[in-house]
C-alpha cells in the first residue's frame, strides 16, 4: 500500500526522469569503462526508483532517490570544479549545469515532501498510535 502523493513528491518524481536521461548521457559520453558502467547502473536504479515512486510513493524509493540525487550533485560539482579523473574541469558544459540543477530540484522537492508529511501541522490530525 502506497502513500498518497503530495505536490512535492510529484515534482520529485517528474524531476527524476530528466535525471535518468542525464545519467544515461554521462554513461554514453564517458571514455572510461568504469565511469560508463557506473552510469549505466545509476540509470537502472533511478528508473527503478522512478517506477516505485509512480506506483506506490514509498519511503524506500524516496530515500534511494535522495541518495542518487546527492551522488549526482556531488559528481556534477566535482566535474565542474576539478574535473573527473583524466579530464579537465568542465565549467561551462550544459550537461554539468543541468545535472547540478536537476539533482538540486529533486533534493529540494524531497525535502519539501518530508516537511509536508510531518504530523501535527496546523489543520491536520495526528495519526492514531493505537489500534481501533
Amino acid at each position: 500500500m502506497g502513500t498518497p502523493h503530495s505536490w512535492a513528491s510529484q515534482l520529485a518524481t517528474l524531476a527524476a526522469a530528466p535525471l535518468a536521461v542525464l545519467e544515461l548521457h554521462w554513461a554514453t559520453q564517458s571514455s572510461h569503462v568504469a565511469l560508463a558502467a557506473t552510469g549505466c547502473v545509476l540509470v537502472v536504479i533511478t528508473v527503478a526508483c522512478l517506477g516505485r515512486l509512480l506506483k506506490d510513493n514509498q519511503f524506500e524509493a524516496r530515500l534511494a532517490l535522495a541518495v542518487l540525487s546527492l551522488l549526482q550533485l556531488g559528481l556534477g560539482l566535482l566535474t565542474a570544479t576539478i574535473g573527473l579523473p583524466g579530464q579537465a574541469a568542465q565549467r561551462g558544459d550544459a550537461a554539468v549545469t543541468s545535472t547540478i540543477a536537476v539533482a538540486t530540484v529533486v533534493l529540494v522537492a524531497l525535502a519539501l515532501d518530508g516537511w509536508l508529511r510531518q504530523p501535527g501541522r496546523p489543520g491536520e490530525h495526528p495519526p492514531a498510535t493505537y489500534a481501533r
